[in-house]
């Protein structure tokens, strides 16, 4: 009676580690580099450089490193990046426009979304925050194509990314 009983304690740990392992194999990799598809993002009355106009990310299993490029007022590309961990702790930067940017990310419990949170305090006011910024991030089509969407109180974006395919030269460098 006591052997069937851990046997079954045994089973039972051993079916819930392989859900585990099962669910972590799902998580979604959003590795690669990505440039803007304008033709099918959507943008409302948004000027088109309120997104990225490319990511390239670096996907480990508790973090996630962004380098991303922007088209600034003045119409020249800003270059920014941010590693940042996966499990909602925030990471502060002050940028030259003396506005300080707080994120934090996670992805949902099922693993195929990346959810960020952005926060943007008034130049030169780290206390105070001008404006928030929700990022959820999925792949379509196979993984090659990212979909960004950019959630604020004024506007919501669905920004659509092709994955770049690198030649083996350009993978190299």
């Amino acid at each position: 009676m006591i052997m069937k009983k851990q046997i079954r304690y045994i089973l039972l740990a051993i079916t819930l580690f392989g859900f585990n392992v099962a669910s972590y194999a799902q998580k979604t990799d959003f590795s690669g580099l990505w440039k803007l598809n304008i033709e099918k993002s959507e943008f409302g009355d948004v000027p088109a450089n309120a997104a990225a106009i490319e990511y390239n990310v670096e996907m480990k299993q508790n973090e996630i490193s962004l380098r991303w490029n922007t088209i600034d007022n003045k119409g020249e590309i800003a270059k920014s990046n941010q590693k940042i961990l996966l499990n909602e702790a925030e990471v502060s930067t002050v940028l030259p426009s003396e506005r300080t940017r707080t994120i934090s990310a996670k992805l949902t419990s099922d693993g195929k979304m990346l959810v960020l949170k952005k926060s943007y305090s008034k130049p030169g006011i780290a206390e105070e925050t001008d404006y928030v910024l929700r990022e959820s991030w999925s792949l379509n089509n196979g993984g090659k194509e990212l979909m960004i969407e950019l959630i604020s109180p004024k506007y919501r974006i669905k920004a659509v990314y092709d994955k770049v395919m690198l030649t083996k030269e350009e993978e190299r460098k």
